[in-house]
């Protein structure tokens, strides 16, 4: 089985199976804390000798734990953990990531947040509540001001149903489809910039050509729910077609959430009115996907060695470990890889054998 666990331990199954991937091992370090509940309100706090002691043991495969300590049966719906700053920089520094675990939600910060959060001193606070509409409330304050901007990002686990999506609340009441973001055994897993609220919708499509009993139901279904993909109708997903070069920079483009500024387009094909323009030149500007020489060729078919490398290059762009090496040869035309594509083959086939 296919089988990934993400940095908090949680296991992510993506609905594919053949070849198995090594993930590094994340060892848990209970933070010792206090909770006081007062009504639906409960307060964690954490002195700064007991973070200190916990960054003494502390690497970068630890994960510190701070937890909440409310019975089953209780009403809280709003609960605040208080990070003093010279304890919460020992921890930083330490290498370590930070999960914060609640009856309402658990907040985890990589270790690149959780340093960004303590760059400037200021205690740390950290508060999830449950609104009344079902909403959920995260909100991360250093020395009393709210943080929206968190380097790396903030993972929220909350609960979800099969089919279901994370969206952002904004203020003039509109919402955003949290594009990383992801439903598997109950549980909702969204990455946010900083403090927002999320509510979980569902925002489920129906496709007469996608059957219950496809190989690929899964993955339409998430695809569709996330905006990633459009169907060629509103009743047609077209699952037989191919894909082009033009829809795979505009797939990567939305999961991005389409950022502006990028209009630059450098292919004398991609003129400066079609639908995957901007996605082109975001993609070609961050060096995600190159010409073929003569142009961009938006419209020809995108191979199998061509998506392995543009993903390679996304997974570089967005910073992550490329390093791992497979061995392509264990493939019976391994050999006629492109020498352009054997870097990206690499990863691609230590990740799993589906490419």
């Amino acid at each position: 089985t296919f089988t990934v666990k993400d940095a908090s331990g949680a296991v992510v199954d993506p609905g594919g199976s053949g070849g198995t991937t090594a993930v590094p091992t994340t060892t848990e370090s209970e933070v010792p804390s206090t909770t006081n509940i007062s009504g639906d309100t409960a307060t964690v706090t954490v002195s700064s000798n007991d973070l200190e002691k916990a960054a003494e043991d502390a690497d970068a495969k630890t994960q510190l734990v701070v937890t909440a300590d409310v019975p089953e049966n209780s009403d809280v719906k709003t609960v605040t953990t208080n990070l003093p700053s010279d304890g919460t920089k020992a921890a930083a520094d330490s290498g370590a990531s930070l999960k914060i675990e609640t009856p309402v939600g658990d907040v985890v910060f990589s270790n690149t947040a959780f340093k960004d959060l303590t760059k400037d001193g200021g205690d740390v606070t950290v508060t999830v509540k449950e609104n009344t509409d079902g909403s959920a409330a995260i909100t991360v304050s250093v020395g009393g001001k709210a943080v929206d901007e968190i380097s790396g990002g903030v993972k929220v686990v909350i609960p979800a149903k099969d089919g279901q999506v994370a969206v952002l609340l904004k203020e003039d009441g509109t919402t955003e489809i949290v594009k990383k973001s992801v439903v598997e055994n109950g549980e909702a897993y969204v990455l946010i910039n900083g403090s927002a609220t999320i509510e979980i919708i569902d925002n489920s499509k129906y496709f007469e050509d996608v059957p219950d009993n496809a190989w690929f139901k899964g993955a339409v279904d998430f695809v569709s729910s996330h905006d990633l993909f459009r169907g060629i109708s509103e009743s047609e997903f077209g699952p037989g077609l191919n894909m082009t070069r033009a829809m795979m920079a505009t797939v990567l483009y939305r999961l991005e959430d389409e950022p502006e500024g990028f209009t630059g387009v450098r292919f004398g094909d991609v003129k400066d009115d079609t639908w995957y323009t901007d996605a082109v030149a975001w993609a070609s500007e961050n060096d995600i996907v190159n010409g073929n020489g003569d142009g961009f060729a938006p419209n020809d078919n995108i191979t199998r060695e061509q998506i392995a490398t543009v993903l390679y290059r996304y997974a570089r762009y967005l910073g992550l470990d490329v390093s791992a090496k497979g061995d392509v040869s264990s493939f019976g035309d391994g050999s006629e890889v492109s020498s352009w594509a054997s870097d990206a083959m690499g990863p691609a086939v230590s990740t799993t054998t589906l490419l």
